[in-house]
């Protein structure tokens, strides 16, 4: 949280210079958010759209007899643990949420409790040094515990002390990038080499360039104008509320005894006795030449009625989302462009889908025996997906293929908890509970009386119609 005064000049240089401008515009995004709140909620608008809901699939069972053995049962209870504690969907909106704010973040995966989560590491020293086959690989520079920072270093994993020991005790080789993903553990100066295998994860908006810059930094110029933008509307509105009284002085027409032709018929000094009582009545956004005098006329500053601001928002939402009626507008998509313009935004965040699922496979797959796992995100919480996990389930289910894990996605849940609540409805003997009803709508008609039953007293129109041509009754 190190906001700096956003300028367009600076912005622009910074953005001309990504690669040593990462501190910058880190610090610029912050800025934004805490000034402009199309930016707000620009960010969570896409990381609220991430549903995470969670599918899995066991990629080395191959038979009936592998899915009902012992040791799949017990890996497949490790991958449900592991769900259980980590509450990913928390856990990953966060991480979403502050890769659209500052395009990296490195986390450390903390598992000394009953409950995991991921701690946040601060990007300034961190340093992306290469890849592996589930991600990015990174370094911490160590001089965060000493100095003038001097963060308690009790605050973090323990892997962090044995790090600072070999550090400081030089105990490692040298550096060595090459080193294999379980063995980075060499040095140089205070720079120590992390890996995954201790919790170490670094997650990138776009993991194929690695300087890092805020996903929305190009916007950053046109949202630091919106200041000037506001203040041009705010004289716009000045300009459209003031008015002008101009008093149009009387002259002496003609020459009497004493007087003199063409004098102004009013001293100066009474001018301004009454200019002083006047103004006392008048707003200040209404101007006072003279008063009183022979005729009083009120002049208007027309201006268009263009809304310089409103006009300026759309534009920026424009290039933010794939329409910007869907966060800012008075106007209404008609059905097609709202799928359409979900349809964009929605596909973006499913892009980053992929670098979440590498992280559970990992950290699942370090631990089952046999049998491994690949879990997979899917959907978005906007209605139109919603309703297409409903309609998809009850096609599927239709043809006799029910797939529980489809069933689950309806409820925005794992399948794990979807299954633990089948069992335990069942358990809890609930259908012993319930009274069965007769339906009205598949009983025979008796008395005469068939069909829905009639409203006499409805004034809608073609209830109305329909009584007065008597086809109502029983014939």
């Amino acid at each position: 949280m190190n906001p700096i005064e956003a300028t367009i000049e600076g912005m622009e240089s910074a953005l001309k210079n990504p690669k040593n401008s990462e501190d910058i515009l880190r610090s610029y995004a912050v800025s934004m958010e805490n000034l402009n709140m199309y930016y707000k909620r620009l960010i969570r608008y896409f990381s609220d759209m991430a549903s995470f809901n969670l599918n899995y699939d066991c990629i080395n069972a191959t038979k009936m007899s592998d899915f009902k053995s012992k040791e799949y049962k017990e890996d497949l209870a490790i991958l449900d643990d592991f769900c259980s504690k980590f509450d990913f969907r928390t856990e990953f909106g966060t991480i979403l949420r502050q890769l659209l704010r500052q395009g990296v973040e490195y986390t450390v995966l903390r598992m000394d409790g009953d409950k995991y989560t991921l701690q946040e590491l601060p990007p300034e020293f961190c340093k992306i040094t290469g890849r592996h086959a589930y991600g990015l690989l990174f370094d911490f520079n160590m001089e965060w515990f000493i100095g003038n920072y001097g963060v308690d270093i009790n605050m973090y994993p323990k892997v962090f002390k044995r790090m600072y020991r070999q550090v400081f005790n030089k105990v490692t080789k040298t550096y060595n990038p090459h080193m294999l993903v379980d063995e980075r553990d060499s040095t140089f100066v205070y720079w120590h080499q992390c890996s995954p295998v201790d919790g170490f994860w670094a997650w990138k908006t776009s993991p194929e360039i690695a300087t890092l810059i805020p996903y929305f930094a190009p916007m950053f110029p046109d949202m630091a104008f919106q200041p000037t933008v506001r203040k041009l509307q705010q004289d716009k509105y000045f300009i459209a509320a003031s008015k002008l009284l101009v008093g149009i002085l009387g002259f002496n027409k003609e020459a009497k005894t004493g007087q003199v032709a063409n004098q102004l018929n009013m001293t100066p000094d009474i001018l301004g006795k009454f200019l002083g009582v006047a103004r006392q009545g008048l707003n200040k956004q209404i101007g006072l030449v003279a008063l009183p005098v022979d005729d009083v006329k009120a002049v208007d500053f027309t201006v268009d009625q263009t809304n310089v601001e409103s006009d300026y928002i759309k534009t920026l939402a424009q290039q933010g989302v794939a329409s910007a009626d869907v966060l800012m507008s008075d106007e209404k998509l008609n059905s097609h462009q709202s799928k359409l313009a979900s349809a964009i935004d929605a596909n973006f965040v499913k892009s980053m889908y992929g670098m979440f699922a590498n992280f559970v496979d990992y950290y699942v797959n370090m631990r089952t025996k046999k049998y491994k796992f690949h879990v997979s995100f899917h959907d978005v919480d906007i209605p139109d997906d919603r309703a297409e996990r409903v309609n998809n389930f009850k096609t599927t289910a239709s043809m006799g293929i029910v797939d529980v894990q489809y069933a689950a996605r309806m409820f925005n849940l794992t399948p794990f908890e979807f299954n633990r609540r089948l069992e335990m409805s069942k358990a809890s003997g609930l259908e012993s509970k319930l009274i069965s009803l007769m339906s009205l709508n598949n009983q025979s008609a008796t008395g005469g009386n068939v069909g829905r039953p009639s409203k006499p007293d409805s004034d809608n129109p073609n209830t109305m119609a329909s009584w007065d041509r008597d086809s109502n009754s029983l014939k």
